[in-house]
């Protein structure tokens, strides 16, 4: 190989390094600005590629949930939806669309209102439950419909809600609900 070349080689791999240093450490430190280019130039470059969660230090729940809904149209209810899975599948596909914050809301709602259904068997709601855990993933579910599936706030819908480990499948079913 030509000296030359080694030298240039080197030198282009050494600010590669350098950039990308910079860019996890621009990333990782408590700057105030949000509106920093640098700032929005390093979470560009890092969160789709580096970013860590917090399975790194504790497993993922071994518990299968889903979020099965369905609304009324003019013509009747449509079928059941998956919308959780069919967030992970999107999440999936392609980390740098930026959906991770609508899978998270929607699974860490889900798995909260299943900490408030604990010890409840499986069962039918003809009326909205009062708990906050509810309020809350009701709300994100509604969001959701009238985001994805252009939605109006009023329109009817229903809800089921399948919680499945090696165990046990718990299901709730919430019938009579409207989008916020």
């Amino acid at each position: 190989m030509n000296q030359a070349f080694k030298r240039i080689f080197l030198l282009v791999l050494g600010l590669i390094v350098s950039i990308h240093f910079l860019l996890i450490s621009v990333y990782c430190l408590p700057i105030n600005n949000k509106d920093s280019k640098l700032k929005m130039i390093s979470y560009a470059y890092v969160y789709p590629l580096f970013h860590q969660n917090w399975c790194l230090f504790v497993p993922a729940p071994s518990a299968k949930n889903s979020i099965f809904v369905r609304y009324q149209t003019k013509t009747g209810y449509t079928d059941w939806q998956d919308i959780l899975s069919n967030e992970i599948e999107i999440h999936k596909k392609n980390r740098v669309v930026g959906r991770e914050s609508i899978y998270l809301l929607l699974s860490n709602s889900l798995i909260y209102e299943f900490m408030a259904l604990s010890g409840v068997n499986s069962r039918t709601y003809t009326e909205m439950p009062k708990n906050k855990n509810f309020a809350v993933l009701h709300f994100e579910i509604s969001q959701y419909l009238k985001s994805n599936f252009d939605i109006k706030a009023g329109t009817p819908c229903e809800y089921l809600l399948v919680s499945s480990n090696t165990k046990s499948t718990d299901a709730y079913y919430f019938k009579s609900l409207l989008v916020n």
